[in-house]
């Protein structure tokens, strides 16, 4: 219980950190070609409440091998948020 608290501060924390931006072009979102890239359009579409897309980035940005998109993946899998919960892949 303590973990999933944290995990959700956390987000929270993701979500609410920074200056609000725009929602992300297509061509930005294809453009987009390193993890850390990838992760900072998870976090800008986290702050527009757009989770498929946060998930969607968040995932390429996983695949790259990126920690902290790795890390907004599985607060989602964890809190079981927009997606079913799922411990395992979210302790990945």
């Amino acid at each position: 219980m303590k973990k999933l608290l944290i995990s959700v501060l956390t987000l929270l924390v993701l979500l609410l950190s920074g200056c609000a931006t725009s929602t992300p072009s297509v061509n930005e979102v294809s453009d987009a070609k390193s993890g850390a890239e990838h992760t900072k359009l998870a976090e800008q579409y986290l702050k527009k409440e757009d989770n498929k897309r946060a998930i969607n980035s968040a995932t390429k940005a996983c695949e790259l091998n990126d920690g902290k998109g790795c890390f907004i993946l599985g607060a989602f899998f964890e809190s079981g948020e927009s997606v079913k919960k799922d411990y395992l892949k979210a302790s990945k």
